[in-house]
């Protein structure tokens, strides 16, 4: 095979090939995954938010209890 001849075996581009498979096939896999991801934070940010709502609300409940009654 003489020097720049490329074998019928491999592809021309070999290279832009490999990069539209890992385009079509990879990339989509990873952003499903990120997809999951920022579902399953965005759910844990509002759980501890409620969380964290109801807990400054107890306790203040129960400040306003051990401090007596406000005069209004």
């Amino acid at each position: 095979m003489a020097h720049g001849e490329t074998s019928p075996e491999i592809p021309f581009l070999s290279v832009l090939s490999s990069m539209t498979r890992l385009m079509r096939y990879n990339l989509g896999s990873v952003a499903l995954g990120s997809l999951i991801v920022s579902f399953v934070e965005s759910i844990r940010f509002l759980l501890e938010a409620i969380q964290h709502k109801l807990k400054g609300s107890s306790e203040n409940v129960f400040s306003s209890e051990l401090n007596g009654p406000s005069n209004q």
